[in-house]
């Protein structure tokens, strides 16, 4: 479900990101969280409006499950 999510963010909203456990997955599976999480990588470049339009992108996809 969650590598669903990924492509979902690239494919509707040109949002690159990763799924998975990242360098913790120790921690993710203690909290409970079973996929893992989505990672933003977000940089020097991007704005407020790339931040919310990426939360709001993840929101409708959240909605959805």
């Amino acid at each position: 479900k969650l590598q669903k999510a990924s492509q979902l963010m690239w494919k509707r909203y040109k949002i690159a990101v990763r799924s998975g456990f990242h360098c913790a997955p120790h921690v993710h599976l203690d909290l409970g969280m079973t996929e893992g999480t989505l990672r933003f990588s977000f940089g020097v470049f991007n704005t407020l409006e790339d931040a919310i339009y990426a939360s709001e992108a993840a929101k409708e996809i959240a909605m959805e499950r």
